[in-house]
């Protein structure tokens, strides 16, 4: 009976792992299908291997990846299935992947099964670990903007604003330099009629043209006074906002502005108006090469 007991612990099972991710489906199936991302997300390769220690080999059909502690193959069987095989401490662990899009939301439905046996089943359900899988870390990068973006994007509500603004148009290779002296007007007006600033600098990038820029430099502050045509007042109603956070040379921020546009693409978020920078320091950087730290802010329906 003892035998019996233990040649029943290989018969052959199935042991299938189902999750949704929230993301769409053609990210991601693009990340799944291409080999460089899985350099990115899957946790047997990130954090442990050195770029120049992994091999990849790939054609229209999948993929393998080798590096000096396991390998990974890849077929692409169509219409959202694969087939993955996992070799690592002389085993080799063999996967079906199923890939399908949710119906009514912008999520992926993800369907794992791998072929096992009993004991291997009972391994699984008592640690309730799915460390095999080798779409373990897809869930988690996908669902993260700091990892997928390359940014922290945030969605977030915003009160109601009175805007103190000045707006100008200058030669693009001075925008920086005369928007600095705007500042230094709208922080004597602001200092002269006692307002008080209840947020931080905005500036806003309002038209672009071949040789020049219109832009939009404001602070929202607590009242409204009259103006001999020095400064302007915008209202910035309550309402949701896209906040996207950057640290870094003032001429890199052009990457936010990327990243947001495919996070809104991939979201089905329309902007209601152009987007403003915001700096936590309430001032301008006066070249393109000055560390910032900024928000990107774009209200949204």
């Amino acid at each position: 009976m003892l035998l019996a007991a233990f040649a029943s612990g290989f018969i052959p099972v199935t042991k299938s792992e189902r999750f949704k991710i929230d993301a769409s489906f053609y990210n991601v199936y693009r990340q799944f299908a291409s080999p460089k991302s899985w350099l990115k997300w899957q946790r047997d390769i990130t954090g442990t291997t050195n770029a120049n220690e992994v091999k990849i080999d790939s054609n229209k059909a999948g993929f393998l990846i080798t590096t000096p502690s396991l390998m990974f193959g890849l077929q692409n069987i169509g219409l959202g299935n694969f087939i993955v095989s996992k070799t690592q401490n002389h085993g080799t662990y063999n996967f079906n992947c199923t890939l399908t899009p949710e119906n009514t939301t912008n999520k992926t439905l993800a369907l794992v099964i791998r072929k096992t046996n009993v004991f291997g089943w009972i391994a699984g359900f008592v640690t309730k670990t799915h460390s095999q899988s080798p779409i373990a870390g897809l869930k988690t990068y996908m669902e993260d903007a700091g990892q997928y973006y390359g940014f922290t994007i945030k969605k977030e509500l915003t009160p109601e604003k009175l805007i103190a603004v000045k707006k100008g148009a200058f030669l693009n290779n001075v925008v920086l330099s005369n928007g600095e002296t705007m500042l230094n007007q709208l922080n004597s007006f602001i200092s002269k009629n006692n307002l008080e600033v209840v947020a931080h600098l905005q500036f806003q990038y309002v038209a672009v043209k071949k040789d020049s820029t219109q832009i939009l430099l404001g602070f929202p502050v607590n009242k409204k006074i009259p103006t001999a045509n020095e400064v302007s007042y915008m209202t910035m109603p309550k309402g949701r906002i896209l906040v996207g956070y950057f640290n870094g040379p003032y001429k890199n921020r052009e990457k936010l502005y990327y990243a947001m546009r495919q996070y809104m693409n991939d979201n089905y978020i329309r902007p209601l108006i152009q987007p403003f920078e915001r700096f936590d320091n309430n001032k301008l950087p006066v070249s393109d090469s000055e560390p910032v730290n900024m928000q990107l802010v774009i209200p949204y329906m």
